[in-house]
């Protein structure tokens, strides 16, 4: 099972991962997965959070199966 958290930038991911990979870990043994990002750090970014990549790294560990789950970013402007 794979578990993700999408929400804008300050919204508590990694907060709400970090504890939810605490709580299934102390339950069942799950582990802890590392989030792995192709975009540059931001300036001030706790970079322990995430393992930064070229998208050529990252195609690459996906084509020998190192990838466990992946998802492009799709930004939808919704109107009211």
């Amino acid at each position: 099972m794979v578990i993700g958290f999408i929400g804008v930038t300050g919204s508590g991911k990694s907060y709400f991962s970090k504890e939810t990979a605490r709580f299934f870990s102390q339950e069942y043994g799950a582990e802890y997965m590392s989030m792995i990002s192709t975009r540059e750090p931001r300036i001030g970014e706790n970079i322990s959070d995430k393992i930064f990549v070229s998208k050529e790294q990252f195609e690459r560990c996906e084509r020998i199966g190192l990838i466990s789950a992946s998802f492009e970013k799709y930004i939808l402007n919704i109107e009211k």
